[in-house]
């Protein structure tokens, strides 16, 4: 017993997506949907994508939340919109450094390696 919870610690840190009570604790730059380290209009595309297409391309459902109300929805492609174009509101921490989402919410972040 001793050694899966040792070794399932393990991989929780070595892959960064442990998930504790529906919580990431990996790293990530909230907004940055593509994990590409920046937020662009990449990230409104596959956001988009996502919710009127069914792509599945969101490996850290966290930087897809950019408004931090634990859903995904328009307002969330409308929130990085206005950050990227008319110079609106910064998306909730973790940014615009890699960071620990502090909310609680049914969100994970499966991989995210930007910050890493």
């Amino acid at each position: 017993m001793k050694k899966v919870a040792i070794l399932t610690l393990f991989l929780a840190f070595a892959s960064n997506s442990a998930v504790v009570n529906g919580n990431s604790t990996a790293h990530f730059i909230r907004g940055d949907v593509s994990g590409e380290g920046i937020i662009d209009i990449t990230d409104v595309i596959i956001l988009q994508n996502y919710l009127y297409l069914g792509s599945s391309d969101i490996n850290c459902m966290e930087t897809a939340d950019v408004d931090d109300s634990a859903s995904l929805n328009n307002t969330d492609i409308i929130y990085l919109l206005e950050y990227i174009f008319n110079g609106g509101v910064e998306p909730p921490t973790p940014f615009p450094n890699c960071g620990e989402d502090q909310t609680e919410d049914s969100f994970d972040c499966e991989e995210y390696t930007a910050c890493y």
